[in-house]
Formats: structure tokens, C-alpha cells, sequence
């Protein structure tokens, strides 16, 4: 369960200010058309998508988010109407309020991370085979080495997709400290939150992840068996592969991604099967600024 879509609502715009006893009171709201994927998602989940309390509004610096409140549409069970009131008390065009640590910006750091793995594609990303265009069946063993970013951000609460993105990798493409990442190239391998503190009187928790990078986190399996598909009397059966000479085959042979046997593999002609082993969902909704 999570936010597929935010929007902001251009008529949903309005402001104004005054004098007060404490001093000039402005104020200003904005409405964004939220769509979750699921009838069940409630407005936890659709106020993380939108920024917390705290957050400086992003033209008008002495203004910050005081209030948030989601209301479900009427139109559909998906759709929700998030409303963002932006004011500051005693502080006037030009000044800064008192900053929330929810408004202070995500901590990133870099490292690289090595490992030992068994490699079945070249660079090119053609199969490793050796002259006679035999695979090599555990691969070829390298050393690895991928990004791992480690975020860090303060939160308001415990977020509700904790559970759901345990493992995941990213369903779309996103930003991560000024670079774009496509799909699927990103896993979250870790998650931890701390205790509770207060600052500016805004209590609020402090959220760590782990993000490591690769090329994809779908796998990418070569296409290889025992036994192939072959047609007999008009019906497709499953028959022991055979070698060059006709006998069977005791180790496995390269299949073509549908079942049969090539007949001939070559480095360029091997299949790689995708299998999709972790949750895919979009990474734009986790606390990354």
C-alpha cells in the first residue's frame, strides 16, 4: 500500500496575513490531489507523501507547515485531498522562523562495498562460456563493487511502509543527492529508527536507511536445464537434452528462453531468464531530502 501519484491543486492556492497581539500572523495553504493503489491506504499514508510539519514553505522562506490534514474524495476510494497550512506568528517577509528538525535536510553518505560473486555475463553482457561455447556452471568468481548510500533523516512518527519495503528495490526512477537512479537498480537493505527527541518543541524521530546500487536487482538467470521441449505425434513433451553425438546429456545444456534446446549456443545466442525476486515499489515516497 502506497502513493502512485501527487499533484498540486492550483485552485487550491490561497493566503493572506494581518496583525495580531503576538505580533504580524500570516498564512498560507496549499491542496495536492493524492492517488494511492489500495481502497485500504488511510491518511498516514497519504500525509508522508506530502512535506511534515516543520517543512519552510519553498518560496516564501518565513513561513513554515504548522497544520496538515487529508480528507478522503468523494469521487473514489483512491483519491485523497491533502491541505498544507503554511504560517509563522511574530515574523514578517524576510525573516526565518523558528527552524523544525523536520525541516532540516536529509544527511547522505557514500561508500563503495565489495564482494565476492559469481559472474555469468560479460561486460558486454554476453554469457561467459569458454572456447567450445560451453558455459561454465558456477560462473566465473570476481570482485564486486557497487554504491551504498546511507541516509538519514528526521521523521514525525514511525513510518507505515516500514514493513512493506523491507528488501524492496525501486519501481521507479529517482533522486538521491542531486543523481537520478533508473528502476530497479536500487535495493533497501536496511532500516532503523531511534528514540524520540524534541527540538524547537517539535518532537520527532530520527530514520537511517541503507541503499545499495547495481546495474539491476532482477535477476538474470542463464536459461539452462536437463530437459528440453520437443514435438512428438503433434503434441509438445519434455524429453532428456541431448550432445552433439545424440547421447544425453549428464550435465545442463543452454536452452533458448521458451524451452528447446540451442542447438548451436554461442556467447551471443545464450538466454538469460528475468525472475523478480524482491518487492518493487516506488523509492520517490521514502525521506530521502
Amino acid at each position: 500500500m502506497s502513493v502512485v501519484s501527487v499533484k498540486e491543486i492550483n485552485d487550491g492556492r490561497d493566503g493572506g496575513d494581518g496583525f495580531t497581539q503576538e505580533g504580524v500572523s500570516s498564512e498560507i495553504t496549499r491542496q495536492f490531489r493524492v492517488i494511492t493503489n489500495s481502497a485500504y491506504d488511510g491518511a498516514d499514508t497519504v500525509l508522508q507523501s506530502c512535506d511534515n510539519v516543520g517543512v519552510v514553505h519553498p518560496s516564501a522562506s518565513w513561513l513554515c507547515v504548522k497544520k496538515r490534514r487529508a480528507r478522503a474524495d468523494s469521487k473514489s476510494k483512491l483519491i485523497w485531498i491533502a491541505t498544507l497550512s503554511y504560517s509563522s506568528i511574530g515574523a514578517s517577509p524576510g525573516s526565518s522562523p523558528s527552524i523544525s528538525p523536520l525541516a532540516s535536510p536529509a544527511d547522505v553518505t557514500w561508500q563503495t562495498e565489495y564482494s565476492q560473486e559469481n559472474a555469468y555475463k560479460d561486460k558486454d553482457g554476453n554469457a561467459v562460456m569458454n572456447s567450445a561455447c560451453d558455459y561454465y556452471e558456477d560462473g566465473v568468481p570476481v570482485d564486486a563493487a557497487r554504491w551504498v548510500a546511507s541516509i538519514t533523516k528526521n521523521v514525525p512518527y514511525v513510518p507505515s511502509w516500514i514493513d512493506a519495503y523491507k528488501d524492496a528495490i525501486n519501481s521507479d526512477g529517482f533522486w538521491l543527492d542531486g543523481r537520478s537512479f533508473a528502476a530497479y537498480t536500487a535495493k533497501l537493505s536496511g532500516i532503523s529508527i531511534g528514540t524520540w527527541n524534541i527540538q524547537n518543541g517539535v518532537w520527532f524521530r530520527q530514520i537511517s536507511m541503507t541503499i545499495k546500487f547495481k546495474n539491476s536487482w532482477r535477476f538474470s538467470i542463464l536459461d539452462q536445464g536437463l530437459r528440453r521441449e520437443v514435438v512428438r505425434d503433434g503434441e509438445y513433451v519434455m524429453e532428456r537434452c541431448i550432445n552433439g553425438d545424440g547421447t544425453e546429456v549428464t550435465k545442463p545444456a543452454l536452452l533458448n528462453g521458451i524451452g528447446y534446446q540451442l542447438a548451436s549456443p554461442t556467447p551471443e545466442t545464450a538466454v538469460f531468464n528475468g525472475h523478480n525476486i524482491y518487492p518493487e515499489l516506488p523509492f520517490s515516497i521514502l525521506p530521502l531530502y
